[in-house]
């Protein structure tokens, strides 16, 4: 009987990342929407055909994004917890250039992409699959 009681206290349980999955898309959604405030940084000619291009995170994405990391919860856990940080700021950064200052995308991104570059990764495959979704 202890044997079994050591085996089953072993035993994690899989980690309910919903929440870590929500503030990702949510995030996501609000840095389209803030990067298409400038249009021109992203390639478009207004508002509008940006917005179009960028929209929220579908139900679709969010699947897809849902069952990528299925299976894989602690690796993707720890690295959305560091991506989500690196949104805000980046959210933060595109927010603060209300005058579409030229350059100002490009080094909010360049920002961005060294901060999730130091984000603890999910396995290739889980990542490479994750990435695709948006």
């Amino acid at each position: 009987m202890p044997l079994l009681l050591g085996a089953m206290l072993s035993c994690s349980a899989v980690p309910d990342i919903s929440a870590e999955l929500t503030e990702y898309d949510e995030l996501i959604t609000d840095t389209r929407a803030s990067a298409c405030r400038c249009p021109e940084d992203l390639g478009f000619a207004n508002r509008v055909e940006c917005d179009d291009a960028y929209g929220p995170v579908s139900i679709a994405e969010r699947q897809c994004l849902d069952d990528a990391v299925a299976g894989s919860e602690d690796d993707a856990q720890a690295h959305l917890d560091c991506v989500n940080m690196a949104l805000q700021s980046y959210l933060q950064c595109l927010d603060a250039n209300v005058e579409c200052e030229e350059g100002a995308y490009d080094a909010c991104t360049g920002d961005y992409m060294v901060a999730t570059a130091a984000c603890p990764s999910m396995p290739a495959g889980v990542q490479t699959t994750f990435d695709a979704c948006l």
